[in-house]
């Protein structure tokens, strides 16, 4: 018995140790397409005083992903399949006009579509190969990047996921594979095949 006292007592002197906790906030996971639109006063400090508002009163995927992306102070790098969205082209445009530097990377086959954001000067580089440029990530700020299967499209009622992580060397990874784009695709006077090989017009 007097063992097992002082065996406890030691124990209790030398809890054990707590796990590390991880030094960024925890990833995040965004689901859509969002079952309504939300309340434009659900966030705020006075909250929505319309007892018989239509819109939601809930946190939902798309203000989420504008919030973060929203956060951005000194660079939002975007590579995007497709940017169509025109709540998410004004956004990037507003981004853009608080001095953060944007860049963007789509597919060519939407060229047109984006003279909205290029005329407010955003500069874009596309993928002219005969491949698709298929990715959809957004690097923030070199501390958290966006990715899954959503595009910056018009909803379509599709199922898409984002998935928002602050992991340092997932980040470093995805601003890597973007820097490498961006050199890839900085001319125009060539494409590029699926070997990332210049091929001469």
């Amino acid at each position: 018995t007097t063992i097992l006292a002082f065996l406890a007592y030691k124990l209790s002197q030398n809890p054990k140790p707590s796990l590390p906790q991880p030094s960024h906030p925890p990833t995040e996971a965004l689901f859509f397409p969002d079952r309504g639109v939300q309340c434009p006063y659900y966030k705020t400090s006075r909250g929505c005083l319309n007892a018989s508002c239509e819109y939601l009163h809930e946190p939902l995927s798309l203000p989420r992903l504008c919030e973060i992306l929203r956060s951005a102070q000194r660079t939002l790098d975007v590579c995007m399949f497709v940017i169509s969205s025109p709540e998410l082209m004004s956004l990037l445009v507003e981004i853009k006009e608080r001095g953060v530097r944007v860049r963007c990377i789509c597919n060519a086959e939407d060229i047109d579509g984006l003279q909205p954001i290029r005329s407010a000067g955003i500069p874009f580089r596309f993928d002219r190969s005969d491949y698709l440029m298929h990715n959809k990530f957004v690097v923030i700020d070199s501390r958290a990047v966006t990715t899954g299967s959503y595009n910056f499209s018009q909803g379509n009622g599709n199922r898409e996921n984002v998935i928002i992580s602050y992991t340092r060397n997932v980040i470093e990874a995805y601003k890597a594979e973007f820097e490498e784009m961006w050199e890839l695709y900085s001319g125009n006077d060539f494409r590029y095949n699926c070997f990332k090989e210049k091929v001469y017009r």
